[in-house]
């Protein structure tokens, strides 16, 4: 009895430590691997937030959005990732989309003026929609 006990005991430990490394080692999905559950246009976005942000945010935060827009600017960060700011309606806000990793590579090489479309996943508004982690889908 107490060697099945043990046994009991040394399959759940195993069973419990190797969960344990796989939950530690697993990495995030690729944002362009997502299905997005949202698609809309970089301006329908940010008048969202900024009408009815409590609403807005109901929508659309920690959702997967899929938004086409026109390049404000792109800057590259100290820690490698790219800030893509997509034009809308205000010119005091914008959809900001961060790319990190091989994503990042293809945002560097947008330039301003260019329409893209951008996937995501929605964080809120910070004075701009905030996507993050996104990636370049067009």
């Amino acid at each position: 009895m107490k060697k099945k006990i043990a046994a009991l005991v040394l399959v759940v430990g195993l069973g419990a430590a190797y969960y344990a490394w796989s939950e530690f080692n697993r990495t995030a999905a690729d944002p362009a691997d997502v299905k997005a559950q949202v698609s809309l246009d970089a301006n329908t976005l940010l008048t969202a937030y900024e009408s009815n942000e409590e609403s807005a945010d109901a929508q659309y935060t920690g959702k997967s959005v899929e938004v086409k827009g026109t390049v404000r600017s792109v800057e590259k960060k100290e820690d490698g990732s790219v800030e893509i700011m997509l034009e809308a309606a205000s010119e005091l806000s914008a959809v900001s989309c961060s790319c990190m990793g091989d994503n990042a590579k293809a945002a560097e090489a947008l330039q301003k003026g260019a329409t893209v479309t951008v996937r995501g996943t929605c964080t809120g508004y910070l004075s701009d929609v905030v996507i993050t982690p996104c990636a370049v889908v067009q």
